[in-house]
């Protein structure tokens, strides 16, 4: 078995609860530590925890709660890579829009116990990583706590999401039409790992299903000693600066 990949956590005391729930979806190829030079540092979203972080030598800085940061600018003078926590994102990585041929509409439904900015981040994200770069983000509604808004990707796709911020509970509704085939995921992306599903169905009728048994967290982890190891990247620094001012301007907008 190979060495397992070191984590130091440098995030602010009272992200505790945080790490917990984090740091409890670890994989067996990777360890805590509590001093040296790890191979990962988590960090956020206080600008002194990424000082540190980066001061560690670390090969990836993993951002925790990336929403509530104030000051973006430590992370651009980052040389090494800077990888958000996603619950959502990584559930997403796995399916390909594609399947479908052209799509044409795409729906998005979330439920999520986190605040309003968390679940616009989380789930925003996670249809960036699906569909690619997104254009015209608008909020067309936002009440108490639900929201709407519309958005585009590209080779004009029509994209409608919708969510409820400070849900008792999480949830994931996700509709990817073509003009012949549809592709549907079910997900309640919670801290108890039950599993995804995945519909995928022809205009003949026929239906194929398969589950997704990690959770978002765990495919999460997944991806980063991917990234270590030389493989595709999940996220790009550039990417997740831009929807963080997009998730700012729409808070600001609601």
């Amino acid at each position: 078995m190979d060495n397992p990949l070191q984590i130091r956590v440098f995030c602010a005391p009272e992200q505790a609860e945080a790490h917990l729930a984090i740091l409890g979806s670890l994989p067996a190829s990777f360890q805590t530590v509590p001093d040296g030079q790890p191979d990962i540092a988590l960090v956020g979203p206080d600008a002194a925890s990424i000082s540190t972080g980066l001061a560690s030598a670390a090969r990836m800085l993993v951002l925790v709660d990336p929403w509530m940061m104030d000051d973006i600018e430590e992370l651009t003078r980052a040389a090494v890579p800077v990888v958000p926590v996603g619950r959502l994102f990584p559930l997403m990585a796995g399916l390909d829009a594609d399947m479908v041929g052209q799509p044409a509409l795409v729906r998005c439904s979330i439920a999520s116990r986190q605040s309003l900015a968390a679940s616009l981040y989380e789930q925003l994200s996670a249809l960036q990583v699906l569909l690619g770069p997104l254009a015209g983000v608008k909020m067309l509604s936002q009440i108490g706590s639900a929201y709407s808004g519309t958005a585009r990707a590209g080779k004009g796709v029509e994209l409608v999401w919708s969510g409820r911020s400070e849900a008792i509970h999480d949830s994931l509704e996700l509709d990817v039409m073509g003009i012949a085939q549809r592709l549907e995921m079910l997900a309640t992306p919670d801290d108890t790992a039950r599993p995804a599903t995945v519909h995928f169905a022809n205009v003949d009728g026929l239906t194929q299903s398969r589950g997704v048994y990690e959770s978002g967290l765990r495919l999460f982890w997944r991806s980063v000693a991917a990234d270590l190891a030389g493989g595709p990247k999940t996220t790009r620094l550039s990417d997740f600066l831009d929807l963080l001012t997009q998730v700012r301007q729409l808070t600001h907008i609601a």
